[in-house]
């Protein structure tokens, strides 16, 4: 039988793949943008089930920096999440206009970028594990790494996320095809991950 580490890092997974699949409206088209939307929400209610003792911890213990941290960044994903779906709703009824379309995208970016933040500030859970890893396979994935972390900062330039975060611009950005617009998504959600987990270690060692 599995055990639970595996059964949520699989669930984290697919919580992943249907996020960004959600972005891929171009080529999934609306019924496939609905179809992957509600997976998604399915997998993330599963996520939460599966990580409810988190929540049951909320009101105990001491509260550091970190753990204000990440316990405020999941309330602000919420946030994205309800703001994600109230405009979807909107749009789908067709009664939202620019404004809806508006929140639904900045929402969705903010909503990968923060989701990248939140697997960084638990990066220690997949790090620990690569020490065990040969040297050779250690190094690939710090290359494997970089390379992503450059792809995404290319990427967030030329699909102009920052003006989608600042509400500015709901329209354009995807790139030349599914597939490249698909690792583009990977490499945003990358950069925001690796960023956090390079800013906590460096806090932590001050």
């Amino acid at each position: 039988m599995p055990s639970l580490f595996l059964i949520k890092r699989l669930t984290d997974a697919a919580l992943f793949v249907s996020l960004t699949a959600v972005f891929l409206y171009p080529w999934t088209g609306e019924t496939g943008h609905y179809a992957w939307g509600f997976a998604w929400l399915a997998v993330l209610l599963l996520h939460n089930g599966l990580n409810y003792a988190w929540y049951r911890a909320l009101p105990k213990g001491n509260y550091s920096p970190r753990r204000f941290l990440t316990s405020a960044l999941v309330f602000v994903l919420w946030a994205a999440v309800l703001g994600v779906f109230v405009s979807g709703v909107k749009l789908a009824w067709g009664n939202g206009g620019l404004a809806a379309r508006q929140l639904h995208v900045s929402c969705a970016y903010w909503l990968l970028l923060l989701s990248g933040v939140h697997v960084g500030l638990h990066g220690a859970l997949f790090t620990s594990r690569l020490k065990r890893c040969a040297p050779a396979f250690v190094w690939a994935c710090r290359v494997i790494s970089w390379t992503g972390c450059l792809f995404g900062i290319y990427a967030f330039i030329r699909m102009n996320v920052w003006e989608k975060l600042i509400f500015r611009r709901s329209f354009g950005g995807a790139l030349d095809g599914c597939f490249v617009t698909a690792v583009a998504l990977s490499a945003l959600f990358w950069l925001a991950a690796a960023a956090a987990y390079y800013l906590m270690k460096t806090g932590e060692k001050k």
